[in-house]
């Protein structure tokens, strides 16, 4: 494939006069009057390389100011190309489609399996922490099952947030609410609404009046169901946020505003997304969490 024939697409895509274009793999090449290579329709990646040393088409696009990203599906059939706005027509950066590109940092290598797996050998030599994981799944997958007694669901509550330190100072209301929700049921059927209805937690005032109030404990409630089912759970937390956000930033291979992460059933598509996008798809997403969070607390420790 000739490189002048991504020419073609930046001139079809320019002449729309329209910051955001979604076009079909066969209408590319009807444009670009060539076959897109096989690797194109296979691997996200291909169209979100930054350097001519790599896919010159890509960049050809980038240069050009427009940024391409497949729809997120097993087998993608459509891409997604968003133009980035000079200074002059920006508009408010919430309401901006595409993330501004940022310095990539030296220290932090690009996804691969090699480096999943670099960190999931280190995982299996943490130690004390590996020997406390492997409690809390005694106490969440063999001694307490199910979540419809109180006071089984206030031990699990309690031993999740001490050592996951979730900042929970009433225990009591968190294992009530599960207790409503009756969540056995919807643990069964990977529910993912299931995740945001557990954060959303009632509690009361400490006032005369007695008034109501709600706390997010969305965190928290990852890491409750993700103790159950593991692989269909993935856990959010600060490291695994501030790794995603970077590579959206600096690779621009994922794409997401800050807010959608906690959206849980948007949060695990981006997770499968970042997955798909990087080759990954040989691990599942517990393996996925171990590698991130790993990575995240390396590369963005929190300052006490």
């Amino acid at each position: 494939m000739e490189n002048n024939s991504f020419c073609k697409l930046v001139d079809f895509l320019n002449s729309k006069n329209q910051d955001e274009i979604k076009l079909s793999l066969t209408e590319i090449e009807n444009i670009i009057q060539d076959n897109l290579p096989p690797s194109s329709k296979k691997y996200y990646v291909w169209w979100h390389s930054t350097g001519p040393k790599d896919h010159p088409p890509a960049y050809i696009l980038q240069s050009s100011n427009w940024y391409a990203r497949p729809t997120p599906s097993k087998n993608f059939n459509d891409v997604i190309f968003t133009k980035e706005l000079n200074s002059e027509n920006k508009t408010d950066n919430k309401k901006n489609t595409h993330i501004k590109k940022t310095k990539k940092r030296d220290d932090i290598i690009s996804p691969t399996p090699n480096e999943v797996k670099k960190y999931l050998d280190r995982w299996n030599n943490l130690g004390s922490y590996v020997i406390q994981e492997e409690a809390l799944d005694d106490l969440f997958l063999k001694t307490y099952p199910g979540n419809t007694d109180i006071k089984q669901v206030i031990i699990k509550v309690s031993a999740l947030n001490d050592f996951y330190s979730t900042n929970i100072f009433k225990v009591f209301p968190v294992a009530k609410n599960i207790i409503d929700l009756n969540i056995d049921a919807r643990l069964e059927q990977n529910d993912i609404t299931l995740v945001n209805d557990i954060a959303n937690v009632k509690v009361l005032e400490q006032t005369d009046t007695s008034d109501e109030k709600y706390i997010n404990f969305y965190s928290f409630a990852t890491k409750y169901c993700s103790r159950h089912k593991p692989t269909e759970y993935p856990i959010f937390d600060s490291y695994v946020e501030k790794l995603l956000q970077y590579f959206r930033n600096a690779e621009q291979t994922i794409f997401f505003k800050n807010e959608e992460l906690k959206d849980y059933k948007r949060y695990k598509e981006i997770l499968l997304d970042f997955r798909k996008v990087y080759g990954l798809d040989d691990f599942n997403l517990k393996q996925i969490d171990k590698y991130l969070w790993q990575l995240g607390k390396e590369k963005f420790p929190k300052k006490y």
